[in-house]
């Protein structure tokens, strides 16, 4: 028995398991450093209309005919819209707004303060909450909507108005954040143009103009955005990857300009790889530094969702983004997650009175 014993342990011990995608983006998230990156999702249970509900309606009112079946894909919309844009130019953009708009509910304060299954109001939790705070764990807010839902709960949250939680909207390249921002407010990104409800007149004003000529709708509005490097949507974008964990929620990511900055971003560290690694200035092989570089990023999806035999998170694997999987999107289950990588700005829905302070 002695000498089995000691058999088993000479033997080389067995390398310790690696973290699954949630508890590594729990870690990161308890670093800081976060880039929350929003998309249709996150509105989705205030009944804003949907990409493909304002492609329909949109082309009903412009043609007075139902959507054509081949246009009925999410490929094809930006062509549908890029129709009705040419056939109602003066009025596209108002009809939008009112469309977008039309059935949306923005959640009570009490709602903001203790749902656990609505995403809108988990998610402005966490950012009323880090905006109130000097050292903060998410950095920046990137979203891919152009309603004003988040700003306005967060505007309800405090109180006090976006001000008072030090949050604003950032729509255009000549934005100044010296003279806008200050030194204190977290910063949201619009990458796909603002337009403001008309708001309800209990509501706090949102701190930021319409912006309907940066829509980002249309097939040509989207390659305009791609063509020029240094654009407002790529800077931004880009500079999230580069410097924090993006942390995606509420997106199907199949977005083409999604994949086309994340596939960029690999391109260049792969590069870099190979620079230092010819230039003999590596401590380890190129691909240990190519994945440690690269392994940065995080995908939040239901498990209802996820219909694909996960081939879509092996592609994002391929690009730097783990999935991490949560049962619902209408039960507990993204609340649970947030309450764990923020669990100082959740525990504040037990206590409603620091909103107000």
């Amino acid at each position: 028995m002695r000498g089995a014993h000691r058999m088993r342990s000479d033997q080389p011990s067995a390398k310790p398991a690696q973290p699954s995608a949630r508890e590594a983006l729990i870690e990161d998230a308890a670093h800081g450093g976060v880039t929350l990156v929003l998309g249709a999702g996150v509105s989705a249970a205030c009944k804003v209309a949907t990409w493909r509900e304002l492609a329909a309606r949109l082309w009903s009112d412009a043609f007075g005919s139902e959507l054509p079946q081949v246009a009925d894909d999410p490929r094809f919309y930006p062509f549908a819209f890029e129709r009705i844009e040419r056939a109602m130019p003066d009025r596209f953009a108002d009809r939008l707004r009112e469309m977008l708009y039309s059935e949306h509910v923005l959640p009570s304060r009490a709602e903001l303060l203790g749902a656990t299954d609505n995403t809108l109001a988990v998610v402005a939790r966490v950012i009323a909450d880090e905006a109130r705070r000097p050292r903060r764990h998410v950095v920046r807010v990137i979203t891919l909507n152009v309603d004003d839902l988040l700003e306005r709960a967060i505007a309800r949250l405090s109180e006090r108005g976006t001000g008072g939680a030090r949050v604003h909207p950032v729509v255009r390249a000549t934005f100044h954040p010296t003279q806008t921002l200050g030194s204190t407010a977290m910063p949201i990104y619009h990458l796909h143009g603002f337009l403001r409800s008309d708001g309800q007149p209990d509501d706090c004003e949102v701190e930021s103009d319409d912006a309907p000529d940066v829509l980002v709708f249309t097939d040509l509005q989207y390659w305009a955005s791609a063509a020029m490097p240094s654009s407002h949507m790529n800077r931004t974008f880009s500079f999230a990857l580069h410097d924090s964990h993006c942390l995606f929620i509420g997106m199907s990511m199949t977005d083409l300009n999604v994949w086309r900055w994340l596939a960029l971003r690999a391109f260049e560290i792969a590069a870099d790889c190979k620079s230092q690694s010819e230039a003999e200035a590596l401590d380890c092989t190129p691909e240990q530094l190519y994945r440690r570089s690269l392994d940065r990023h995080y995908w939040i999806t239901a498990e209802e969702d996820n219909g694909d035999d996960g081939f879509l998170s092996e592609c994002l694997a391929l690009r730097g983004v783990r999935t991490v999987p949560i049962r619902s999107w209408t039960d507990s289950s993204f609340h649970e997650l947030m309450r764990e990588c923020f669990p100082r700005a959740l525990r504040a829905a037990a206590r409603p009175d620091r909103w107000s302070r």
